[in-house]
């Protein structure tokens, strides 16, 4: 056997056993949101300040491998293979610049239908998007026949929005088209809201260093919103912070003053006041799991938090594998789906050792930096693809995003003291809920005495805002 076809047979076994067993069988899966990723195109209508295809969009996904009857033709091909091999992942991700509506995006929806119609077992589709289709009487009907046509297959077709809200979108998601920038008018978020109730679909804005000054008047939208639609802000809202390495003193000095009005304003307007509700969303929302927003306390363990390990990435303009499609660049590609005589027979590797190192690793033991970190299992980490961007390395974490995380985690336990919530726990009968917030207290204590000026200098921060 060559060197060559040992590597192959290695990211086989790889693949096999993070993924493809599970697929086969959901009672092997690794994690129970194991999943496959098809990374559709990096062509886009908007050109997000904080995005990185916008800047680095011709390394990781080129113009070349971007052609539309390439990639739907990979698809047939994945689709065709996954079929032969029963693998059945249960649920997709559709990742891709804006194309939902198009005539690419029906295709693309055709293909997967098909393949459903064949016997491919997927029961969910999830799609983060934009939503301008909203703004386009046929690409919205498009949307709305496959949402009804997947349905009738037994699989539930789900869009979730990537939209920043009123006092963001404008300035930070513009559009290529500029006077499209216009039709972003209160029509289209009643109807964005209005839809998405129906729908039960919900909202992912972005938190990001590019116009977090702004943040706060943004916050009272969107609680605005959800109260005009009755929905449930800790069900639909979700706040993710951008980890791009941008994140200035400055920067975070303004994020820690929303997340200090997002704090009070919840504690005070959405828990009414009362510590046992408000616990309920900050500490047992961390606890099981159901999602993220900027003050709950983690507990990270040593994976990575993100899909690196849960999702089976697969760019469909070449069908290359890599860790996710922010780390598509080419040293990082795992390998390639090889064709032959019209079908995949195999794989081409490229960077076994990493695929090893990433999907049968541990975080806080490959990251440089993190290892040794008291607060790296309560920590949200970063962003391996950002990292590489920022660094050269993409096991190096950015060093504003960890300062960024550190603040946050001084922050939190100085607010968290200030608010009682601490106290209220100690007090409570739940072991579980103790044993969280003690580890978390330790793992931040311990910060404050391997890093003494860190600390002091967030504590001050923290305390002109809490006091």
């Amino acid at each position: 056997m060559t060197f060559e076809q040992e590597n192959e047979q290695l990211l086989q076994d790889i693949l096999e056993n993070s993924f493809y067993a599970g697929f086969k069988d959901e009672s092997k899966k690794r994690y129970e949101s194991s999943c496959l990723e098809m990374n559709i195109t990096a062509s886009c209508n908007q050109k997000c300040e904080y995005c990185y295809l916008t800047k680095y969009g011709a390394s990781l996904y080129p113009a070349a491998i971007r052609k539309e009857d390439d990639i739907l033709k990979n698809m047939e091909l994945l689709i065709d293979y996954f079929l032969e091999n029963q693998m059945h992942p249960g649920y997709l991700d559709l990742f891709s610049g804006e194309i939902w509506g198009t005539p690419f995006g029906n295709r693309v929806f055709d293909k997967i239908m098909d393949g459903i119609r064949r016997g491919w077992g997927i029961r969910y589709i999830m799609i983060a998007s934009n939503m301008s289709f909203l703004m386009d009487k046929k690409r919205f009907e498009n949307v709305e026949r496959y949402i009804a046509a997947f349905k009738e297959s037994g699989c539930r077709l789900v869009f979730s929005a990537s939209v920043d809200g009123l006092f963001l979108d404008e300035t930070q998601r513009s559009f290529r088209e500029k006077k499209k920038n216009n039709d972003r008018t209160p029509d289209f978020y009643d109807k964005l809201f209005s839809w998405c109730k129906e729908k039960h679909y919900a909202f992912h804005p972005m938190v990001a260093a590019h116009g977090i000054e702004h943040w706060i008047e943004n916050y009272k939208w969107w609680q605005h919103m959800f109260a005009k639609y009755h929905l449930n802000p800790f069900e639909y809202g979700m706040y993710l912070e951008v980890r791009n390495d941008e994140w200035t003193i400055e920067k975070i000095d303004h994020y820690l003053n929303f997340v200090n009005f997002m704090m009070d304003y919840d504690f005070r307007e959405l828990c009414g006041g009362e510590m046992d509700n408000f616990v309920r969303e900050s500490i047992e929302h961390s606890i099981s799991d159901k999602g993220y927003f900027p003050y709950v306390v983690l507990n990270t363990g040593n994976t990575y938090n993100c899909t690196v390990n849960t999702a089976l990435t697969v760019r469909m303009g070449d069908l290359a594998i890599g860790p996710c499609h922010r780390t598509h660049y080419e040293p990082f590609v795992y390998g390639k789906y090889r064709v032959k005589n019209g079908k995949i027979d195999g794989i081409d590797a490229n960077n076994v050792q990493l695929a090893n190192l990433i999907l049968n690793g541990a975080h806080d033991k490959t990251m440089m930096q993190c290892e040794k970190c008291p607060v790296s299992h309560i920590c949200m980490r970063g962003c391996l693809g950002a990292q590489y961007e920022s660094s050269g390395e993409i096991l190096k974490p950015c060093p504003t995003v960890c300062q960024l995380q550190k603040a946050r985690i001084i922050f939190l336990y100085l607010k968290y003291t200030s608010m009682g919530v601490f106290d209220f726990i100690e007090r409570s009968n739940d072991i579980q809920k103790r044993n969280y917030i003690d580890y978390f207290k330790e793992c931040a204590l311990n910060l404050k005495e391997g890093e003494p000026n860190l600390w002091n200098y967030w504590e001050i921060k923290t305390n002109q805002k809490i006091y």
